[in-house]
């Protein structure tokens, strides 16, 4: 029987510390103060605001008389213009009679329809003319500050570093032994 026997020994390391030291000691200053007050002097006009809705209103139809009238007076322009540019469209269609179609039925087929337009729509579609007034104003004097020492103020400090000591308190070790008794050689 081949045995191999192995024995071993953990390293160790050793550690010393001292750990450190601050030692504060202090003498506290003597300190005097004189103040002067600052002031402030502030004029105000409270705010006023002036709102205009006379452009919102009309957008939403409550007008004033001069502009229901001058609207209409437009409106009614328009409609005669668009009367009587259709009518002479309609009278140079019937002049071209010799060109063909049937212009008497186009007209009166035309006519016969009334067309509607049906639109969604918000209002008010003009913002309102804000107009504000009022002011704030301020004017200051600085104030003033001042000190003296009496006498000064002193702080000592001691300071120990630490100290750390590192070493190998045991070697390590491995030992390998063979015990038996044949060797075989015979590869």
């Amino acid at each position: 029987m081949n045995l191999l026997r192995i024995e071993q020994t953990y390293g160790k390391v050793g550690v010393e510390t001292q750990n450190s030291q601050l030692r504060v000691s202090s003498r506290q200053n003597k300190l005097q103060m004189n103040q002067t007050h600052a002031k402030i002097e502030i004029d105000r006009k409270l705010p006023q605001v002036y709102i205009d809705q006379r452009e919102c209103f009309a957008t939403a139809g409550l007008k004033n008389y001069y502009e229901l009238t001058r609207e209409a007076a437009q409106q009614g322009m328009q409609q005669a213009m668009e009367y009587t540019s259709r009518y002479a469209a309609d009278g140079d269609a019937l002049a071209r009679i010799e060109y063909g179609g049937n212009p008497i039925a186009e007209i009166a087929l035309r006519n016969s329809y009334t067309e509607h337009e049906f639109n969604i729509d918000l209002i008010p579609k003009v913002r309102p003319k804000i107009e504000f007034d009022g002011h704030l104003r301020f004017s200051m004097r600085r104030g003033e500050i001042n000190t003296q020492m009496s006498n000064e103020g002193l702080v000592r400090i001691n300071f120990t570093e630490p100290k750390i000591r590192v070493y190998v308190a045991q070697q390590p070790s491995i030992r390998i032994q063979y015990v038996g008794s044949n060797i075989d050689t015979y590869a």
